[in-house]
């Protein structure tokens, strides 16, 4: 059985989507950053540090903390969400890649500087909204060229993609109708039933 400790986030429900898409079972432990229990000497033996989503598999032996290692773990358990091999792989990864560690951070940081840092700081509150435009606008730029983010196929790029525009792209006033490649995008991902659980499952 997999232990899935979840946070109310977009990060969140990347992991949760991946683990419905492969059709894994798992129990939920929701951790809730606003108590702190992230923090608790119980959540940190199981992760150090001190951040979530993390899965704990015991038929494996195997505890994973961040979406992307998840996403690849429930990959390939299932034999789901990834090419076989060759440059499709490749570019599934690079692209989930990009999500993880460019578009994600981008609006980490917005959110940071933009809502909960006390002190403004309008040059760093610039730097942070204009690099979610110029991420957002790359993917965008991919979703015009490609059904998916990755290319034909549906891959871990969309899993990991798709919370990001539904969730922390759509709180932006108008921002889905700026981008129209995205949209449609995020109106043929959303209609999936494992999709629909796992936003569920972390809103």
């Amino acid at each position: 059985m997999i232990t899935f400790y979840s946070v109310n986030t977009a990060n969140g429900q990347k992991a949760a989507i991946a683990l419905e898409e492969a059709e894994l079972a798992y129990e939920m432990k929701p951790i809730d950053l606003k108590k702190g229990e992230h923090l608790s000497a119980e959540f940190l033996a199981v992760n150090p540090v001190g951040r979530a989503p993390v899965i704990a598999d015991d038929s494996e032996d195997l505890v994973l903390y961040g979406t992307f290692p998840i996403a690849i773990y429930a990959a390939e358990r299932s034999n789901t969400m990834l090419p076989p091999s060759g440059n499709a792989r490749a570019r599934a990864f690079e692209r989930a890649a990009f999500v993880a560690s460019d578009v994600g951070p981008a609006f980490t940081g917005q959110f940071v500087f933009g809502t909960i840092f006390k002190e403004r700081l309008p040059s760093v509150i610039e730097h942070y909204d204009q690099l979610v435009h110029r991420m957002v606008g790359v993917m965008d730029q991919y979703l015009g060229e490609t059904e998916y983010l990755a290319g034909d196929e549906y891959t871990i790029a969309d899993v990991l993609g798709y919370p990001v525009a539904a969730t922390s792209l759509a709180r932006l006033p108008g921002a889905l109708e700026r981008y129209g490649n995205i949209r449609r995008w995020c109106d043929t991902i959303g209609q999936r039933p494992a999709v629909v659980r796992g936003m569920a499952a972390c809103s």
